[in-house]
């Protein structure tokens, strides 16, 4: 009996030994790498995609090009980039990577548009990056500046807080000035566009459908300062919109729907954490003072400032070839909701394109119209920073009546730190009625054309004579109001002395500018086989004109709380000026 039982016991012990070995590979300790992409330049890859392969593990680079992944010790990461062929490294234990992506051969024989014409982009002399809408889904883009997130190497789009504009800020190379602009120049269909607008988050990007770019190419260095001159030092963004083709007529028709959200939000203390966090420090005194002894409330405000919204973007287009003449006709509809409450965008684009060729295609002739309306209402994102240092013990409303059988209540029912009745302009203003006690809008039509004329000679097609006549024209009217007996209108003594105090207030502007554009420069351009080279030779002439008008004008109710949302009882005073400006610029 004894010997059956050790003979059963060494089985059972060999067999935990064998499950144990199973095991083992499910325990392998995985290893943190860090690495970096690159292209052949050197220029730090941003938003490439970087898997482990045979698994769902991966994560992007960051705006330095810079990445960090837990993975196996023998793991092969997949890296892919748009325009880069996709390679495959072995960590083989590695910590460290330096990788450096390789472009894609057949894009580097391409045409790219440079600005006055058009060359290979590997005989292309500064840097340049191609984005094409069609191959990235432009549909879920808002504006065509949401094109340029992560798609090229150097060039950072910041967002303004979930505008639903898809306004923000573009840094290609980062910025070069300290108190000039660091925007970069956008030229759309050979015209480069102005930004002179002093109202609203719109600008020539937001105004441009998405859905009807043909390709966005990006110039970042010195050689584009030879195209535009030095408005061009901050970089060039080079927009060509869709034209017709040759071919029974196609329609494109897409819908889209959107669900917007704040993907994280500050975790805070709640009201009676943060109670317990005064009387800890500050001692029950200063708890007495602030009010936390008596009926406490416990207010999320970041979530009563923000909100998951849906947005819509309708367009349609119908290209084609009527005879000799190739079209396109496109419009568009974009109702976008911005996740700060209140805010929105109303937006609808139409255009046409008309693009015929004679004489056995030596005369060539583009003619672009693309026109825009947008609705905007704003919202105040101080709101945002509002919600996060508000007492998350305070009401959002209060409902308090204010003296004198006004019928009113204080600060419109908000609630507002306001000892003895009178509002401390030291506290926090009730981030909520930031944004619903203003009306703010702005209201922009927008256009912009060309036709460019591009003719080369029979006897010497090699010799390109190019015409270029382009306009832009916008006018913003904007307004906000203020509403009376808001803590803003109470504190709003700047305006017209302290008889403004309390009362509502108005802001107008409304602003046209213009922009017209004469370019004409000759070509001559050949490639010798034999010697396997070629000759491209350009010199031209540019005029460009800006004309700009801008009037604002600020007004006060005189007959105080009443008249909320109108303009009855205003008396204003105004301010207006003008500017006009031409460049002329030779070129060759």
């Amino acid at each position: 009996m004894k010997n059956i039982s050790f003979h059963l016991n060494r089985k059972l012990w060999m067999a935990l030994v064998m499950l144990l070995g199973l095991a083992l590979p499910g325990f392998a300790q995985k290893i943190t790498v860090r690495g970096y992409v690159d292209d052949e330049t050197g220029e730090p890859l941003i938003g490439a995609t970087v898997m482990e392969k045979g698994t769902s593990n991966g994560t992007a680079t960051d705006i330095d090009g810079n990445f960090t992944i837990n993975v196996d010790p023998k793991a092969i990461l997949v890296v892919s980039y748009i325009g880069y062929d996709p390679m495959e490294v072995p960590v083989d234990g590695k910590t460290d990577l330096k990788i450096t992506m390789k472009e894609n051969a057949t894009m580097l024989a391409e045409t790219v548009v440079i600005g006055y014409g058009s060359v290979k982009k590997s005989d292309a002399t500064g840097s340049v990056s191609v984005i094409k809408p069609d191959e990235i889904d432009a549909g879920i883009s808002t504006s065509a500046q949401d094109l340029l997130v992560g798609a090229s190497p150097g060039v950072v789009v910041t967002t303004n807080g979930g505008d639903p504009t898809g306004g923000g800020t573009i840094r290609i190379r980062g910025g070069s000035s300290l108190n000039a602009s660091n925007d970069p120049l956008i030229v759309i269909d050979g015209v480069p566009m102005t930004n002179q607008s002093q109202g609203g988050g719109m600008n020539a990007l937001t105004m441009i459908n998405p859905n009807d770019i043909e390709s966005m190419t990006v110039l970042k260095d010195a050689s584009a300062t030879a195209i535009y001159g030095s408005r061009a030092s901050n970089g060039v963004i080079i927009v060509t919109t869709k034209k017709g083709k040759a071919g029974k007529p196609v329609v494109n028709v897409t819908a889209n729907m959107t669900v917007n959200t704040a993907r994280k939000t500050l975790n805070l203390m709640n009201g009676l954490e943060f109670s317990d966090f005064v009387k800890n420090n500050l001692g029950e005194s200063s708890v007495a003072q602030l009010g936390y002894n008596g009926e406490m409330y416990n207010t999320d405000w970041q979530k009563e400032v923000l909100r998951t919204t849906i947005s819509q973007d309708y367009t349609a287009s119908i290209a084609g070839k009527a005879g000799f003449l190739p079209y396109r006709v496109n419009a568009g509809y974009t109702n976008s909701e911005g996740i700060l409450k209140t805010s929105n965008m109303q937006r609808v684009t139409a255009g046409f394109s008309l693009s015929p060729k004679f004489f056995n295609d030596l005369l060539s002739i583009n003619i672009n119209v693309n026109g825009t309306y947008a609705d905007q209402r704003n919202a105040d994102q101080g709101a945002i920073g509002g919600a996060v240092s508000m007492d998350p013990t305070k009401p959002v409303r209060t409902n308090i009546a204010m003296g004198g059988n006004t019928g009113l209540y204080l600060y419109n029912g908000y609630y507002n730190y306001a000892p003895a009745g009178v509002y401390d302009r030291n506290g926090a203003q009730n981030p909520v009625q930031l944004l619903e006690d203003v009306n703010s809008h702005n209201k922009t039509w927008s256009s912009s054309g060309n036709i460019q004329i591009d003719y080369a000679l029979h006897f010497l097609p090699e010799l390109h004579f190019n015409l270029n006549l382009g306009y832009q024209v916008s006018k913003n009217d904007a307004r906000s109001i203020t509403a009376a007996n808001s803590v803003m209108a109470w504190t709003n003594d700047g305006l017209l002395g302290n008889d403004a105090a309390g009362a509502a207030t108005l802001y107008k502007w409304h602003e046209i500018q213009r922009n017209t554009l004469l370019d004409f420069y000759v070509n001559y351009k050949k490639d010798f086989e034999a010697i396997k080279s070629n000759l491209d030779v350009m010199a031209g002439y540019s005029w460009q004109r800006f004309s700009y008008l801008g009037r604002s004008q600020n007004y006060v109710n005189s007959l105080g709380f009443v008249n909320k949302n109108g303009d009855n009882g205003f008396t204003y005073a105004d301010g207006s000026y003008y500017m006009d400006t031409n460049t002329h610029n030779a070129i060759g």
